[in-house]
């Protein structure tokens, strides 16, 4: 009897947070100025058998919408939130050795994602989530230069997959109709899979970690529509993979960082 009892005292309670979600969705845009580096302490130079410092610099602006869906019952929300990259600039990406000018190249940089995430509402100031996260960056690089002679080179393309865990704490400070909101976050890669058509046969893995943090500005334009103005920054870092030797060849995926500041305008709509 008491096991019917709970049991009947579960199904109203999931009866009333299925029946009463509210809806939140929202919509962004604008540009994400990027500074990428790849860094390998331990490179031979195959012709004069040097061992030293490679270092990559960078620095791409991509174009991407961001859209969310959040259900909130009372306190309790659950949400899916993707970035699309729409537009992604080529530039010029520079390689040194011992500090030494040696490649230069064309890049283009872009990163999707999607998260799934549940939180809960603590108060208007402090909410917090956690959640799953897949993303998958691409980087697409041709017109090699090697001491200034150009190289006969394949365009090549390198995909980073990547499937993470995050916990991440948002809440908002003011009143209508302009108040400021705040997003911090760490996100810690689950598995990281990262290949490249010029080297087929391999295939590289890696630790790493990634924090960001955006500030926002809402004003309310209706009951139900609120527009936005973010400024958003996130650091990604990856430790890099040892030498792996498949045949005659041998590769490594290099140490890496990428900086992120972005910049963008959206819209808020609630049901």
């Amino acid at each position: 009897m008491r096991a019917i009892w709970l049991l009947f005292v579960f199904s109203l309670m999931v009866s009333r947070v299925v029946a009463s979600p509210r809806f939140f969705s929202s919509f962004d845009f604008g540009p994400t100025f990027i500074g990428y580096q790849e860094q390998v302490l331990d490179y031979t130079d195959p012709a004069t058998s040097t061992v030293g410092r490679i270092d990559s610099t960078a620095n791409p602006v991509t174009y991407a919408l961001r859209g969310s869906l959040e259900m909130y019952w009372d306190k309790t929300l659950l949400g899916l939130r993707s970035v699309f990259p729409v537009y992604a600039a080529t530039v010029k990406e520079s390689w040194s050795f011992n500090g030494s000018l040696i490649q230069t190249n064309d890049l283009t940089y872009a990163v999707s994602t999607v998260d799934f995430y549940g939180g809960y509402s603590f108060a208007k100031r402090f909410e917090l989530l956690s959640g799953f996260s897949m993303a998958k960056a691409e980087q697409n690089r041709e017109n090699f230069y090697v001491n200034g002679v150009r190289q006969n080179i394949d365009r090549s393309t390198e995909t980073i997959l990547s499937q993470n865990v995050f916990l991440e704490a948002r809440g908002k400070e003011g009143d209508q109709p302009l108040w400021f909101g705040y997003q911090v976050g760490l996100l810690y890669p689950l598995n990281v899979t990262t290949t490249n058509t010029l080297l087929p046969n391999f295939q590289f893995s890696s630790p790493g970690y990634t924090y960001y943090g955006r500030g926002s500005l809402y004003y309310l334009l209706s009951p139900d529509s609120i527009i936005e103005a973010s400024l958003g920054y996130r650091w990604l870092h990856y430790d890099g993979s040892n030498w792996l030797t498949i045949g005659s060849s041998t590769a490594k995926w290099p140490m890496n960082n990428t900086s992120e500041l972005t910049i963008s305008l959206g819209w808020l709509y609630s049901y």
